[in-house]
C-alpha cells in the first residue's frame, strides 16, 4: 500500500481487479473493512472463479435447491429469539446476528460444530451459513432442527 496525502493505492491497482481509493483515512478505513467483508482481500479468486464457471455449466438447475434449502434455515433462525436475520434471505446466503444475550458468537459456532453444523464468524455478532451441493434438503431440514433445539433455555 502506498498513501499520498489523502490518496491511497492498494498494492493490486496496478493488475485487473486493482482498487483505487480516495478520501479521509477513516473513509478509506472503512472501505478496506467492507471490501474485505465482501471477498476482496482474496488471493487466489481465479481459482474460485473457475469453480464458478464450472457449476454455472453444470449446475445451475440445481440453484433453486440450495435457496430453497437455505430459506429452510433461515426459517428456523426467524422463529428463534435472540437470533436475527441481517438481511433478507434471497439466495443461498444466510447472515444473521447473535444477541449477546442468547451466546456469543464463539459459543454458538462451537454448539453448531458438535452438530456437524459449520458455519462462520462474520464479525463480532453476526454469523454466515452458506447451502451448497452439499447440503441436501434433509441435512438443511436436520440442520434446522438442531438450530431450533438451541433456543433460549435449552
Amino acid at each position: 500500500m502506498r498513501g499520498h496525502g489523502e490518496h491511497v493505492l492498494l498494492e493490486g491497482a496496478r493488475r485487473a481487479g486493482g482498487i483505487d481509493r480516495r478520501g479521509s483515512a477513516e473513509t478509506i478505513k472503512k472501505a478496506r473493512k467492507k471490501r474485505k467483508q465482501f471477498g476482496g482481500g482474496m488471493r487466489q479468486a481465479g481459482i474460485l472463479a473457475a469453480a464458478a464457471i464450472y457449476a454455472l455449466d453444470h449446475h445451475v438447475e440445481r440453484l433453486a435447491e440450495d435457496h430453497e434449502n437455505a430459506q429452510t434455515l433461515a426459517g428456523a433462525i426467524r422463529s428463534i429469539d435472540g437470533l436475527d436475520l441481517v438481511y433478507e434471505v434471497e439466495t443461498n446466503i444466510i447472515i444473521f446476528k447473535v444477541d449477546e444475550k442468547f451466546d456469543t458468537v464463539e459459543g454458538f459456532l462451537g454448539r453448531l460444530s458438535r452438530h456437524g453444523i459449520l458455519a462462520t464468524a462474520f464479525g463480532p455478532a453476526w454469523v454466515r451459513m452458506v447451502t451448497h451441493l452439499d447440503v441436501s434438503a434433509a441435512d438443511a431440514a436436520a440442520a434446522a432442527d438442531v438450530l431450533r433445539s438451541m433456543g433460549p433455555g435449552r
